[in-house]
């Protein structure tokens, strides 16, 4: 008598699904966040122009953050997934898993060949091919071959537990010696929140200097304290300083110059070299803002022909 029970379809559960679908999200957010902080760090070293040289042309704390979270999610739901399938290898055949898998080896195949596409492209539209672009192509390049092997790998169940878990070690050492270099280029959070604070500072001043020039131009003289721009009918109100609440110095020169001052906690270089923007964009973001650690005052003149009282404008 034949005992041989009939092979049965492994079932999808809930958890099964969403623990592939983790899995898989993780990964994705993981190679984003990692290839635009390579991104950065390349626009750093190898920048486009050279005006650039020294200013990352993207924020890093984004993908630094992403990658502190995810990256580690990535590789404790990847131990669960392979924990389950040393437990029940019959899960490695599960409809979610094939599916989750076929699919993100179709997303990295297309990108790889769009990636070479781009710089097949580049050479042959005799674009200027940098040191930068090319570190660009590899790096996308060598982040999706390693995707798309390991998945091909792990489809062919020719991965077990002690590469998996060496794998995973190195992993953790790229994406940790990234985020270190990331560091060592920002600074630490502690200087990140200093450097918005003098953002700040920058974008009040303009602010007043703003106001002082209207000022001006509505009653043909400078005010004597920062209190006059104070205006109950407009509800103008004057920033003060965001770490002391402390009011902004001001002095006036009559009869078309002032002089405002602050105090910041970094020098302006600094800034500069950080991936940290101010806080509030500006019209005079191209007006010399430098600045010392410490008080630095600013004095401002103003041209009577080219900003003339709104009493003579025709």
């Amino acid at each position: 008598m034949d005992t041989t029970q009939p092979t049965q379809k492994p079932r999808t559960t809930a958890a099964d699904f969403f623990l592939h679908l983790g899995v898989i999200v993780a990964l994705y957010v993981t190679v984003i966040s990692f290839l635009n902080l390579v991104f950065s760090l390349i626009n750093y070293v190898y920048p486009n122009l050279p005006l650039e040289q020294g200013v990352p042309t993207s924020d890093l704390s984004i993908p630094v953050s992403a990658l502190v979270i995810f990256a580690p999610l990535y590789i404790f739901l990847s131990w669960l997934l392979n924990k389950q399938y040393g437990t029940n290898p019959y899960k490695r055949e599960l409809g979610v898993r094939k599916w989750l898998v076929y699919l993100t080896l179709f997303i990295s195949g297309l990108a790889i060949a769009i990636d070479l596409v781009v710089l097949v492209y580049s050479f042959v539209s005799g674009e200027l091919i940098t040191l930068g672009f090319l570190l660009k192509v590899l790096s996308v390049f060598t982040v999706l071959v390693a995707v798309f092997w390991y998945h091909i790998a792990d489809l062919k169940d020719k991965i077990n537990a002690s590469q998996n878990k060496k794998l995973a070690i190195a992993l953790s050492v790229v994406i940790i010696g990234f985020i270190c270099l990331s560091f060592a280029i920002m600074g630490s959070p502690f200087k990140q929140r200093l450097l918005k604070i003098d953002g700040r500072r920058v974008s009040d001043l303009q602010n007043i200097q703003y106001q002082v020039l209207n000022y001006w131009q509505s009653k043909e003289k400078l005010p004597t304290t920062l209190d006059d721009l104070v205006d109950s009918l407009s509800y103008n109100k004057v920033p003060v300083d965001p770490a002391t609440q402390s009011q902004y110095e001001y002095r006036a020169i009559p009869p078309f110059s002032f002089e405002l001052c602050a105090t910041f906690d970094l020098p302006s270089e600094e800034s500069v070299k950080s991936i940290a923007q101010p806080e509030f964009v500006s019209d005079y973001e191209f007006e010399n803002w430098k600045h010392e650690k410490g008080r630095t005052c600013f004095e401002r003149t103003i041209d009577p022909d080219r900003y003339p009282p709104y009493t003579k404008v025709r």
